[in-house]
């Protein structure tokens, strides 16, 4: 289980086993914050960091359209360019999660800033192209 990962709710163990008062308070907002997307999409949660909310479901279903899309837009010579083009869009969000999360060397971070640039803006250029 995702909570289970790194503790309980993000907490070593010891210090939920010594402050156990604080389960019911955790577990009441994974609840609220589960409804919440269900409603509107989107819960208070995602709100508090929406890049890293966006950086964490555009990659897959990017991915995913890239795998298992149908169509291409029309303004592309072929699937295969588009396919071409959803890659580098991939690879520029996975660059930005990169230096998000501070995953480079002093070397790699302009280049990894390059890739995450030409990324956003193809993803913000054809924005409108994303779907199946």
């Amino acid at each position: 289980m995702k909570f289970l990962e790194h503790g309980l709710f993000g907490h070593c163990y010891s210090y939920v086993f010594t402050h156990p008062w604080i389960i019911p308070g955790h577990v009441w907002r994974e609840i609220k914050w589960f409804c919440q997307r269900g409603w509107r999409g989107y819960s208070d949660r995602d709100c508090w960091s929406i890049d890293g909310y966006l950086l964490k479901i555009l990659p897959p279903m990017v991915a995913g359209l890239r795998d298992r899309g149908i169509g291409y837009p029309c303004d592309m010579e072929s699937r295969e360019e588009w396919e071409k083009l959803l890659s580098i869009i991939l690879m520029g969000l996975e660059a930005n999660q990169r230096i998000c999360d501070l995953d480079y060397d002093e070397g790699t971070y302009e280049a990894l800033q390059l890739m995450s640039d030409r990324g956003l803006f193809l993803l913000a250029k054809h924005f409108n192209s994303l779907w199946d």
